[in-house]
């Protein structure tokens, strides 16, 4: 008896090639997830996930290292956990900005309140997190934390503020020139002494007051 040819679960055609393709772009896409986990990792700016409800979807490491918190104890969480009360307001505009212009927001600056209940000031860049139709699901943000910055700059204001209040209360007359012979400063007593306003001074010559 001849027997006859047995029916093939391949498809006509298929030579196996395919399954040897989609294997290879499987192993590349482990690849490309272990590099991009291994960045996220090392790198020390904080980066997470929210869905558009505000609630933490992903964390890196960097992220939970900043503010003392596990990885379990943020994800599934809303943002509010970290954020001053204050800050609530801000920080849902500046997401709801993004969303409706489909734009990053490079730059936002906002009060976080680590664990241990410290604040700190973090800038961040805010950009939309879209399916694979495009449409935004949520979005990715990269924190830096500029507390050391934003401490100087305030202590800075502070010194010139008790700078001015000083100059502006002692009985001499204090004022700077630059190198052209023009005022760029004036105190108050200065311009009582002179007879002219801080306006009419700035930019003008000495000889003006002589």
């Amino acid at each position: 008896m001849v027997k006859k040819n047995q029916p093939s679960n391949k498809e006509f055609g298929d030579s196996g090639e395919g399954n040897s393709r989609s294997k290879s772009l499987e192993e590349a896409l482990v690849r490309s997830e272990e590099r991009y986990r291994t960045i996220l990792e090392q790198m020390q700016d904080s980066y997470y996930e929210v869905d558009l409800k505000g609630n933490f979807i992903f964390v890196s490491d960097s992220f939970c290292r900043n503010l003392g918190y596990a990885r379990e104890e943020l994800v599934g969480n809303n943002y509010r956990l970290v954020a001053t009360e204050k800050e609530f307001k801000p920080v849902f505009l500046a997401f709801n900005q993004v969303y409706k212009t489909g734009e990053p927001n490079n730059g936002f600056v906002n009060e976080v309140i680590r664990k241990d209940g410290n604040v700190k000031y973090y800038e961040s860049s805010i950009a939309p997190l879209r399916n694979e139709q495009g449409k935004i699901i949520g979005f990715r943000c990269v924190g830096r934390d500029i507390t050391g910055r934003r401490q100087l700059e305030e202590a800075i204001v502070r010194s010139e503020e008790r700078y001015h209040t000083m100059l502006d209360q002692m009985q001499d007359t204090y004022h700077e020139l630059d190198l052209a012979g023009k005022f760029t400063f004036v105190s108050e007593s200065a311009t009582r002494s002179f007879g002219y306003s801080h306006e009419e001074l700035i930019g003008q010559s000495y000889r003006l007051a002589m």
